[in-house]
């Protein structure tokens, strides 16, 4: 990542690294816990929608990141299908696709992602593409269909 924008590059060969390599971690992870232990993965948000306040070309690069992150969230999807390994919806957790504008104009999809990390603050807190504290709270919700209200409660 530079400028906030994301590298083709490193977009390329995450997702290739990813191919390759996640079938086998997750086998190794599910021999190391047993069979007893609930593994479960997350898709994951665009952090890079926030391009879309520079203007008409940062919106076209907004519209080509969503597409790509959900690319790549379908590709791990079917890894983790494979693996039989439940998977949280933080994609549609965050809108992720939801490009309805809001009252002041403004993408829905692009105003969560600026509420839910630090990627729309200024130096020296971000930009900074991790969730803030609603960030995380919105994705550990997105885990609670598939592994159920009982944890909230431990």
């Amino acid at each position: 990542m530079a400028d906030g924008r994301a590298d083709q590059g490193c977009v390329a060969a995450g997702a290739a690294a990813a191919g390759v390599d996640l079938s086998r971690i997750l086998s190794e992870l599910r021999a190391a816990a047993g069979p007893g232990v609930a593994i479960v993965a997350m898709d994951y948000y665009d952090p890079f929608l926030p391009v879309w306040l520079e203007g008409s070309a940062g919106r076209a690069l907004a519209t080509l990141s969503v597409a790509q992150a959900q690319s790549f969230n379908r590709l791990l999807e079917g890894i983790y299908r494979a693996a039989g390994v439940p998977v949280a919806d933080v994609e549609g957790a965050f809108e992720t696709s939801t490009f309805t504008p809001l009252a002041a104009g403004l993408p829905r999809n692009v105003s969560v992602v600026c509420a839910l990390t630090w990627r729309c603050r200024p130096p020296p807190v971000g930009p900074n593409i991790h969730a803030n504290t609603a960030g995380y709270w919105v994705i550990a919700l997105a885990f609670v269909p598939k592994i159920g209200l009982g944890v909230l409660a431990a």
